[in-house]
């Protein structure tokens, strides 16, 4: 997805002012194949599910919290929160949006990955800052192996245009790409700590949080 790329220094927004205008969004569409029909959230490190981490995480960056699950709605719905259907017959990850946007309260909701190790505790601040100063364009996570999608800062207001696209068939970079999004600058931030590629990523990811 070609951006621009912005880079936040100071200046970042009280953090319980940006909370009270965000829903954090967990991503947990399912099995992996990579990792035999796995659920990456449900994936323990240290005895925690992943799941659980990014909730914690979550929780001192947004005013509430909702997942968007696939196959292990039960499973997701043990930890407290409001789990609402991924939808299987679409994978599309525009759909899962739409879905999440349809339901919150706050103006803008706020997506992360389900098996994302450790969140920066700015994350929500610094795309907000960046979502401010670009006129409200969605916002996108730049990390050190490429753009992140999937971990973006997204207005409530985009829900028909997310609509639109996915009736058009077109993915999420594509969707990105017609509402000029900007991809603020996490290079800094280990790169395993967004999410796992492969099963080797696991014990990798352990040693690095439990250092």
């Amino acid at each position: 997805m070609r951006a621009e790329v912005i880079t936040l220094r100071d200046g970042s927004p009280a953090p319980a002012t940006v909370a009270a205008g965000i829903t954090g969004v967990v991503l947990a569409p399912g099995g992996d194949q990579r990792f035999a029909g796995v659920d990456k959230g449900l994936i323990p490190i240290g005895g925690r599910a992943l799941i659980k981490r990014v909730l914690e995480q979550l929780l001192k960056q947004v005013k509430q919290i909702v997942i968007v699950a696939g196959r292990n709605s039960m499973l997701y719905s043990a930890y407290g929160y409001r789990v609402l259907p991924a939808g299987q017959e679409n994978p599309n990850p525009l759909s899962a949006m739409a879905t999440a946007l349809a339901v919150v309260d706050t103006t803008h909701a706020l997506f992360v990955p389900a098996d994302a190790g450790r969140l920066p505790a700015d994350l929500g601040a610094r795309l907000w800052q960046a979502h401010s100063q670009r006129d409200g364009a969605p916002c996108v996570v730049l990390s050190a192996d490429g753009a992140l999608p999937e971990c973006c800062l997204i207005a409530r207001s985009e829900r028909a245009s997310i609509e639109q696209a996915l009736a058009a068939g077109r993915s999420l970079t594509e969707w990105l790409a017609s509402r000029k999004a900007v991809e603020v600058d996490f290079r800094e931030w280990p790169p395993l700590f967004w999410g796992l590629s492969s099963p080797k990523d696991v014990a990798t990811l352990e040693d690095a949080l439990l250092r």
